[in-house]
């Protein structure tokens, strides 16, 4: 209570929190997320359905997964490497750096979709990123036009983009 007199959020924050208990529709309640892994390269049409799919969503959100690989001091130095290999000290005499290069493990899209009555459904779909399959589902469901999210999405976007593989209509961090 002291807030509404001594901080300038005070009184905004005191209505809002007395609108969550007086109003129950004030706050959206997020749809259930339902995903499942997706692999192209072991199910016949299954790319064609996923992408046909997220061409009809209001808004669809992406996010890589990555895991460090060891690399070469060569590979390190070459401009293909830039900005991609990190070099990581080690305790060891022997070799005093080690480089380590972030790799593409999977990436996940979850699309929000909503109907003509406003009900608001979510469906995500996690691809492995291995196979030529599941490489041109990745590329094609970043081309659609619906409008993507990102959390941080300047590291998906290099990632993405070290592969060949551009996000179309991105909007919203």
């Amino acid at each position: 209570i002291d807030s509404l007199y001594t901080r300038s959020y005070g009184e905004f924050l005191f209505k809002h929190y007395i609108d969550k208990l007086i109003k129950p529709n004030y706050l959206i309640t997020a749809p259930a997320l339902n995903w499942e892994l997706v692999n192209a390269e072991k199910t016949v049409g299954i790319a064609a359905k996923i992408l046909k799919e997220f061409e009809g969503a209001t808004l669809t959100a992406i996010d890589i997964e990555t895991k460090p690989v060891r690399v070469t001091e060569e590979f390190a130095k070459t401009p293909m490497a830039f900005g991609m290999v990190a070099k990581h000290l080690t305790s060891r005499k022997t070799d005093p750096v080690e480089y380590l290069m972030q790799v593409i493990t999977c990436v996940g899209f979850c699309g929000l979709f909503k109907d003509a009555d406003g009900n608001v459904t979510s469906r995500a779909v996690v691809i492995p990123y291995e196979g030529e399959e599941n490489y041109k589902l990745i590329k094609a469901l970043c081309a659609t036009s619906t409008p993507k999210v990102l959390q941080n999405g300047k590291y998906d976007i290099i990632h993405l983009t070290t592969n060949n593989i551009a996000i179309e209509n991105y909007r919203f961090d």
